[in-house]
């Protein structure tokens, strides 16, 4: 089975490198599973209604967001303006980052950057159209229907706003980047930006919750066996990379050389396949401060 051996009710819409987007039929209703970037929005909604019509469904009834970065959201205003009906579904601080005239000028500084080096133009990115109409909250369950469910988990770690779906009964969970992310078959980073701490609750609240299926963020689904050990995998790699972090500045005594080593061992030219550069370096400046300040260390600048 491969990343993409989706369950026949979801399909694959994605659009271009850098973000993963999944279109959820259940029998009533049609959840499109993050927005993905701005570029490429046209491909994105062409994909989309492709697969609306394969299925004989006439548009979007929910779009969830994971978190308020920009590589899940971007294309957002895009679909909200195709289908202005779609309820969006986030937790309350992506609401209050959409409000916020700072997170989206950032937004739409590193859509740019995606854009060009992903081979994109360089059109001014839309944030006007940001909004939540579904505050989604730990243990939420959101009726679809005929029986069937999302049930909400809070997964703080990567963001304060990163949220885990559970479709239910079919037990399918989406986790968020606060649990991890496969880079490629043989690396998982922790993409913890905001707390450590957070990241292991988040873990374990996954792992206890035993789902039939897991799909993880910019990879697709891990095999049925997987489905527990991808958590523990992850729970290795944050652990290694937060020893890091701390055992580097208690040599250095410095911010900044902590932070040229930390980018030194975890980037990789490889990820430009799904990451520009600039976004990588502005999540390892608040990886490194938000580790070493969790930790009790005293930070230079």
């Amino acid at each position: 089975m491969g990343r993409f051996d989706f369950p026949d009710n979801i399909v694959r819409v994605t659009a271009g490198r850098g973000s993963e987007c999944l279109l959820v039929f259940t029998k009533e209703k049609t959840v499109l599973m993050e927005a993905g970037l701005s570029f490429p929005h046209e491909k994105l909604i062409s994909n989309i209604k492709k697969a609306l019509g394969e299925r004989g469904r006439k548009g979007l009834d929910l779009i969830t967001l994971s978190h308020s970065h920009y590589d899940h959201i971007g294309g957002l205003p895009y679909l909200l303006d195709e289908w202005p009906d779609a309820k969006v579904i986030a937790a309350e601080k992506t609401a209050k980052v959409f409000r916020s005239k700072g997170a989206c000028e950032t937004i739409r500084r590193l859509s740019r950057e995606a854009a060009l080096t992903f081979g994109g133009d360089t059109e001014e990115p839309d944030t006007d159209m940001l909004r939540v109409d579904i505050i989604a909250r730990d243990g939420d369950r959101i009726d679809l229907g005929s029986g069937e469910y999302i049930k909400v988990l809070e997964t703080k770690g990567h963001t304060d706003c990163s949220l885990t779906y559970v479709f239910e009964p079919q037990s399918i969970m989406f986790s968020s980047e606060s649990t991890g992310v496969i880079r490629n078959e043989n690396v998982i980073t922790s993409a913890v930006l905001k707390s450590y701490n957070d990241a292991v609750r988040s873990a374990r609240k996954c792992m206890a919750y035993k789902p039939k299926m897991l799909i993880t963020p910019h990879y697709g689904l891990m095999k049925k066996e997987e489905n527990i050990s991808f958590f523990i995998w992850f729970l290795i790699a944050a652990a290694r990379e937060r020893n890091f972090i701390v055992r580097t500045f208690d040599r250095t005594g410095s911010y900044a050389e902590t932070l040229s080593e930390y980018v030194d061992r975890y980037w990789s030219e490889e990820w430009l396949n799904a990451q520009p550069k600039a976004a990588f370096m502005e999540n390892a400046r608040y990886t490194v401060r938000n580790v070493l300040e969790e930790a009790g260390r005293k930070i230079d600048g």
